[in-house]
């Protein structure tokens, strides 16, 4: 059956997918064959040791998946927990930062070089960045404008050089622009603001459009942005229908997710860099309010968190169709927010209300590839 017969060790079979049929060259002759490709959710990742000390609204791995960053509720307000290796230990807490945030965490965000974490939190400054060496969190200096609310979401450009802040108050979003090594500096507002409180934000993959999901309509936002200024895209015809949570583009920045607080609780655009076409809603949905969503990193997948078991939806991405597969996992322990893949797609944390507020499990996926092949056949078989 080719390469991706995935067991988890538990007997559970692989979610699989046919695509459309293709022609490869087979014993020097010409075939028509579907390739075969899926995902499988492992065994649920053990728990860290030391779990965040209260509810838990957002995670973000390194870009080398060897650490996992934590935003929550109590103090320190953020954790970061090392891949260890080990079995019987794979996530250890690494030593709280000597400053920690200021109020509660809601947003955390690595630079693109792992050497730089961001913190979005509840209490004046709002917004902590510190520099980790692997070992030690240490806070930078505030920036010298800082945003004028409690901060919701936090994200790096691609490129490390800009530092989106999203907040819940007027201008709702502040922007900067980062030196590299200590200095960020406010950029000018958009021309265009949201009117209400702005919740996440997200660069696009190539970091020339910012997305930001807000609580008010139109609900979705999104800004060009040319290293200087950011200009408003124009709303879609088919805005969301409540208040937006969260957002997340496909790897290739051809798709924008987003998540919010009525029905249909996920829309997912397809985007040509000026427009904005909303796409037919899934056949299932999710069950309540949504409250996180993200693109696996080949695009094959989106995740849904939401605030109703089983807490979280899984889909299969295909052709513009978002198709639901089996909760494979059971239901989750509560409310869930913030679902986070590592670059390679080996592992999803989700992040939650509920102890032990941090969920971490293995994947498998495979892509459409000559080597997964579902079935060799003549054409009018297929």
């Amino acid at each position: 059956m080719g390469a991706l017969s995935y067991l988890n060790g538990v007997g559970q079979i692989p979610q699989l997918e046919r695509a459309a049929p293709e022609e490869f060259s087979l014993g020097g002759k010409v075939v028509q064959a579907s390739r075969q490709y899926g995902f499988m959710f492992g065994v649920q990742q053990p728990n860290p040791a030391t779990a965040p000390a209260g509810s838990s609204y957002s995670a973000a791995w390194s870009p080398d998946g060897r650490y996992l960053a934590v935003a929550h509720a109590t103090a320190p307000f953020v954790s970061v927990y090392l891949v260890s290796g080990s079995p019987s230990a794979p996530y250890v807490k690494t030593t709280n930062p000597a400053t920690v945030p200021t109020g509660t965490g809601r947003g955390v965000s690595w630079s693109p070089d792992g050497r730089f974490l961001a913190v979005a939190h509840a209490v004046t400054p709002f917004v902590s960045v510190y520099t980790f060496d692997g070992v030690t969190l240490t806070k930078m200096t505030n920036p010298a404008t800082l945003p004028t609310g409690d901060a919701y979401g936090i994200s790096w450009s691609p490129d490390g050089r800009f530092l989106a802040v999203s907040h819940d108050v007027t201008p709702f979003m502040t922007a900067y622009s980062f030196n590299g090594t200590t200095t960020f500096t406010k950029l000018t507002n958009p021309a265009v603001l949201s009117t209400t409180i702005n919740v996440v934000n997200a660069w696009s993959p190539d970091g020339r459009y910012l997305a930001i999901a807000s609580t008010g309509s139109p609900w979705l936002l999104v800004y060009s942005f040319d290293g200087t200024t950011f200009t408003k895209i124009a709303d879609p015809v088919t805005t969301p229908t409540g208040a937006a949570q969260s957002v997340s583009w496909s790897p290739d920045g051809r798709y924008l997710a987003i998540v919010f607080t009525a029905s249909p609780y996920v829309s997912v655009y397809s985007f040509d860099g000026t427009t904005l076409t909303k796409l037919a809603n899934p056949s299932t949905l999710p069950p309540s309010n949504g409250l996180g969503v993200s693109f696996s990193p080949d695009g094959m997948l989106l995740i849904v968190s939401h605030a109703g078991s089983p807490f979280f939806t899984t889909y299969s991405f295909y052709n513009n169709v978002l198709t639901k597969v089996p909760d494979l996992l059971g239901a989750l322990s509560g409310i869930s927010y913030s679902p986070t893949w590592t670059s390679d797609g080996r592992y999803l944390a989700i992040t939650s209300d509920t102890t032990p507020f941090l969920r971490i499990f293995g994947v498998s996926s495979g892509h459409p590839t000559p080597g997964n092949m579902l079935a060799v056949s003549k054409p009018s078989m297929i």
